[in-house]
């Protein structure tokens, strides 16, 4: 929770945007919090429960209105092209949401382990292989196109390049801390701080040209 807390200091506070008016700022930060956290409470349900109920359909209510309400505030406050608006609205917005969810034992290995051995027909020591390489994948594509995202989010509200560097950063290391923590914490799952560096090496592949352009410019 303290990270969660993090993450909604970072929307109201560091990582505001540009083009947030102070009112849209805590509209912003109040919804991602609200998803979020609801987020992580219904990964736990879910794995505890055999079916749907009342509980499990509030929270998924909640997460829905929360993410409707979001989409549109950060799109609308964007001066960008319709089609990168929303692909940088979706990614900051929805990556960032997917790892409240997967985090816990919603993202463990074992449905993609029994679909590597029984629909592929890999054996164990090969699915292990397998799934360890594809996890390791998807963690560098996932918060580097989180941290691409959040870094156009900025840009596209005003930010100069070097905030734009720094939002992409900031906004998916915490994701990467609150998801290794997490996992720490789930018995079928294992937090690891070389996953959180990892991830950073994705964050920096896919920030790379912001970054080779903040140096030429600075060079000049």
């Amino acid at each position: 929770m303290v990270v969660v807390a993090c993450l909604l200091g970072v929307a109201l506070g560091v990582f505001a945007f540009p083009g947030f008016r102070p009112f849209q700022r805590f509209l912003f930060g109040f919804f991602y919090f609200l998803a979020f956290i609801t987020l992580s409470a219904l990964q736990n349900e879910v794995s505890n429960q055999t079916g749907w109920n009342i509980l499990v359909g509030c929270q998924v209510a909640i997460v829905v209105a929360s993410v409707v309400a979001l989409l549109p505030l950060m799109a609308s406050s964007l001066e960008l092209p319709a089609k990168p608006r929303w692909f940088v609205t979706c990614g900051t917005v929805c990556i960032g949401l997917s790892v409240a969810y997967f985090s816990g034992p919603q993202g463990g290995a074992g449905k993609f382990m029994w679909f590597l051995q029984h629909v592929i027909g890999l054996g164990l020591n090969a699915a292990t292989d397998v799934n360890f390489v594809v996890r390791k994948a998807i963690h560098l594509g996932t918060y580097g196109l989180l941290a691409l995202s959040a870094s156009r989010a900025v840009a596209g509200q005003g930010g100069s390049a070097s905030r734009s560097l720094m939002g992409g950063y900031l906004w998916s290391v915490l994701h990467a801390v609150y998801d290794e923590t997490t996992q720490a914490g789930v018995v079928t799952r294992s937090g690891s701080p070389w996953d959180v560096l990892l991830d950073i090496v994705g964050m920096t592949l896919f920030l790379w040209p912001l970054i080779v352009r903040i140096r030429r410019e600075g060079a000049e």
